[in-house]
């Protein structure tokens, strides 16, 4: 997995079992799957962000299963030794 624009926000988020809401864009889609590890936005869609806000707070118990599936991601794939090799690949293919 890549790292370019994912916000490190989100991975600290997902870790701590907090639930995700957030636009799609960049690399936030590439780990934000709507409805299985968090739920995402429309760009500049200031009433769709209302209504998963919302949705969220109304609903937050039944969103259990979508803050487990997102700790669960981020703790099989995001954990500091991976994200350290990937950075360095990234780093080394730069240079080569």
């Amino acid at each position: 997995m890549k790292f370019v624009g994912l916000p490190l926000s989100i991975l600290e988020a997902m870790a701590r079992k907090i639930l995700v809401i957030s636009s799609d864009s960049g690399g936030i889609k590439d780990v934000i799957k709507n409805n299985i590890t968090g739920l995402l936005i429309k760009k500049k869609d200031a009433e769709d962000l209302y209504n998963k806000m919302k949705f969220a707070l109304d609903n937050y118990d039944s969103l259990q299963g979508i803050i487990n599936n997102a700790y669960h991601l981020v703790k099989n794939n995001y954990y500091l030794g991976k994200m350290l090799k990937e950075y360095e690949e990234l780093y080394q293919s730069s240079v080569n």
